[in-house]
C-alpha cells in the first residue's frame, strides 16, 4: 500500500479507512485534522501510538518512533486498562487538553 501526504480530511480518512482494512483493525481510530495539533500535542512524528482513557486521561504515552515505536507494549497496556478501566501508567497527570481533543476526527473501521 503507497500512502500519499493527504491534502484534504477526506483523503485522510479514505487513507486511514483503507489501512485500517488491510491491517484488520476492528476497533474506533482517530484521525488529526489537516492542522495536525494532536500529531504537535503528542510529538507523534513520525509514529506513536498513545492510549487515551475514558476519562480523557492520557493512560500509555508511548515513546516516539521508530526506536520507541511498540505495538506489543501499547496491547500489553490496552489488555490492562481493558480489564482495569483505572488502572493508569504514571503519566503525571496528563490530560488530553481541549486542543488535541477537538483536533481528532473519530473513524469507525467497516
Amino acid at each position: 500500500m503507497i500512502l500519499t501526504q493527504q491534502t484534504t480530511l477526506e483523503e485522510r480518512r479514505g487513507q486511514a479507512l483503507e489501512s485500517a482494512s488491510r491491517l484488520g483493525l476492528e476497533m474506533p481510530l482517530l484521525i488529526d485534522e489537516m492542522d495536525n495539533a494532536a500529531s504537535a500535542a503528542f510529538a507523534a512524528w513520525p509514529e506513536r501510538l498513545v492510549l487515551v482513557d475514558d476519562d480523557g486521561s492520557l493512560a500509555y504515552p508511548g515513546r516516539p518512533g521508530p526506536s520507541g515505536f511498540s505495538p506489543e507494549e501499547a496491547r500489553e497496556r490496552l489488555v490492562v486498562l481493558l480489564a482495569h478501566p483505572h488502572a493508569r501508567e504514571s503519566c503525571s497527570g496528563s490530560r488530553v487538553r481541549s486542543g488535541p481533543r477537538r483536533a481528532r476526527s473519530e473513524l469507525r473501521s467497516r
